[in-house]
């Protein structure tokens, strides 16, 4: 009989371990994450040899500037982190199409990819995305959209006039 209470009381202690070390384990996950911060959008007109100019107006924008900046993070592993960028247009569809990636099961059309090595420190990141000459930009919103390893992490609204 002492015996069966023994094993009643390891029975016990061995299950709150275990819904600890899941707890643990959840907390590390958590604590792992790759956070991202000051995120910008910024439109802008070639003005000749590349020299640009801020521009708000849907006929004279050629290039998307749009940065952010990963946080610097000692629990996460050092890894080599994908990054998508989604501009969509006001009709919904992307400024240019350059491949697809998989989010949440969706498979998505990119405007621009890259791929960042992650050490654990702050590390800005910046794409330069020039329209598709042959479409026109219409006046209206456009949404930029930020990616990280196929998890949305951010969208901004860019209204061009």
């Amino acid at each position: 009989n002492e015996l069966k209470v023994n094993l009643d009381h390891q029975s016990t202690f061995n299950d709150t371990l275990v819904k600890q070390n899941l707890n643990l384990a959840k907390k590390v996950a958590i604590g792992e994450l790759i956070k991202a911060s000051d995120f910008s959008v910024t439109t802008y007109k070639d003005r000749r040899n590349e020299k640009y100019k801020e521009s708000d107006k849907a006929s004279r924008v050629d290039m998307f500037k749009v940065s952010f900046l990963l946080n610097k993070n000692l629990l996460a592993p050092k890894k080599t982190l994908k990054l998508n960028i989604v501009i969509t247009k006001p009709d919904g569809n992307n400024i240019n199409d350059k491949g697809t990636f998989t989010s949440e099961g969706q498979s998505i059309k990119y405007t621009e990819e890259n791929t960042i090595e992650y050490n654990k420190k702050e590390e800005p990141v910046l794409f330069i995305i020039k329209r598709n000459y042959d479409k026109k930009l219409e006046k209206g919103l456009y949404i930029t959209h930020f990616y990280l390893d196929g998890k949305k992490i951010k969208s901004i609204e860019t209204y061009l006039r």
